[in-house]
């Protein structure tokens, strides 16, 4: 029995016998790049070298996505891959196997993941890892053969970014990461197949920003890091200008951090106290109504779908100039119909854009439970409503709001 973990998912054929690692592993490198090595050497401590004819030869091969065959014999490996992630899992294989210096056994090895996304959360902002100790959990999760690092690197109790066009946010946290430090991080998650997901939440979970910039709260008074966890009610203004802009000046440099498609924005846990009591958040709740005249067409909806629920305005606007992929926890459940058509016109947009949106199973099935009835709107219009099963059809919950644009007046 082959001691790893996760346990291969495909065919494992063991024949008798057992091969060593050389002193230093050759590697005939073929079509694929030489980063896909580097987690490898560093694991050998740098015995590696780069060959035409190698003690272990890459081969590409029509296999799935990260899936990988590694065929152990006595005069060498051999590992075939669709490209250079299923490399890097295959190679991981061979580390794990031979952990404690042991000798490979003669095998024949299939894996794919079941799942494309495998990660772990890690909060940074209410309690601080060091670089080098955030690269011992990435080395660790890549070793298990997980692929995604979910950085939670902002919340009420620090802002863990350096930011050079908004230096009070890391000024004022005090203990942060550099950009080079990030940039460190990500390419030390790269070489091991891993991904990194940036998690800023918005417009909930701020006091790092508004205890920095207090102009960014509804009525703007002075504020400082909160030193517990919890929900608070103080939390960004969308009722003004400046919380935008704001937002779109942060993203832009934020967002050129991290090279991947995925930024997770929150959206949830934003209480709404402070909203209802300020004039900028009134007075644009007011022009959105209007604007969308959606009060007058869907009365009785607003009064179902508002009873004893959260409103969210939507804070991702600034997102749709990139073509980056939005992770959303809570969509559309708990919003009010104002809130809904906005972020579902934003997500059209963003869709139009090139980009894409991922809802998890939970969302989707809690939306499911809880939406008996359900309208579709486009350009402040009920375009269709009806049963959830009647609007649906034969599609899924989440192909009917990315198929919003599809629908015609």
């Amino acid at each position: 029995m082959l001691n790893l973990i996760p346990a291969p998912r495909g065919s494992v054929h063991m024949q008798e016998g057992s091969v060593k690692l050389p002193e230093t592993v050759t590697v005939s490198l073929g079509d694929f790049a030489p980063w896909c090595l580097e987690a490898f050497a560093a694991r050998l401590d740098g015995h590696v070298e780069t060959v035409e004819n190698g003690f272990i030869t890459l081969k590409k091969a029509d296999i799935a996505k990260e899936g990988y065959k590694l065929t152990v014999t006595k005069d060498g490996i051999t590992v075939e891959a669709a490209d250079e992630s299923g490399a890097v899992w295959a190679l991981t294989t061979v580390t794990e196997l031979t952990a404690e210096g042991e000798a490979l056994p003669i095998v024949t090895i299939e894996d794919a993941p079941h799942y494309g996304h495998r990660g772990l959360s890690l909060d940074c902002s209410r309690h601080f890892f060091t670089a080098d100790e955030v690269k011992k959990v990435i080395d660790q999760m890549t070793r298990v053969k997980l692929n995604v690092l979910h950085w939670h690197l902002v919340d009420d109790q620090g802002w863990r970014i350096e930011c050079k066009t908004l230096p009070l946010l890391h000024e004022t946290t005090g203990t942060y990461y550099t950009q080079e430090e990030i940039r460190s991080v990500i390419e030390y998650a790269r070489v091991r197949g891993m991904e990194i997901i940036p998690e800023i939440d918005m417009p909930g979970h701020t006091r790092s920003m508004i205890a920095a910039y207090p102009h960014l709260s509804c009525f703007g008074e002075k504020t400082e890091l909160c030193q517990f966890g919890g929900i608070f009610e103080k939390i960004l203004c969308p009722g003004k200008d400046e919380t935008f802009e704001f937002i779109e000046k942060l993203l832009t440099e934020v967002c050129a951090l991290f090279p991947d498609d995925r930024f997770h924005i929150g959206g949830d846990e934003a209480p709404k106290t402070e909203w209802k009591k300020c004039p900028h958040c009134k007075a644009r709740m007011e022009a959105l109504a209007e604007r969308l005249d959606i009060k007058n067409a869907l009365p009785n909806l607003i009064s179902e779908c508002s009873h004893g629920m959260k409103q969210k305005i939507a804070v991702i606007g600034a997102l749709i100039h990139e073509p980056k992929l939005i992770l959303m926890d809570e969509p559309f459940v708990g919003l009010d119909p104002i809130a809904a058509h906005e972020l579902k016109e934003i997500m059209a947009e963003h869709c139009r854009n090139g980009g894409a949106i991922f809802f998890s199973t939970h969302v989707l099935e809690v939306a499911e439970k809880l939406c008996d009835n359900v309208a579709i709107i486009k350009n402040g219009k009920l375009i269709a409503h009806g049963t959830m099963d009647s609007v649906r059809g034969d599609g899924s919950l989440e192909q009917v709001f990315l198929e919003l644009e599809d629908h015609k007046d």
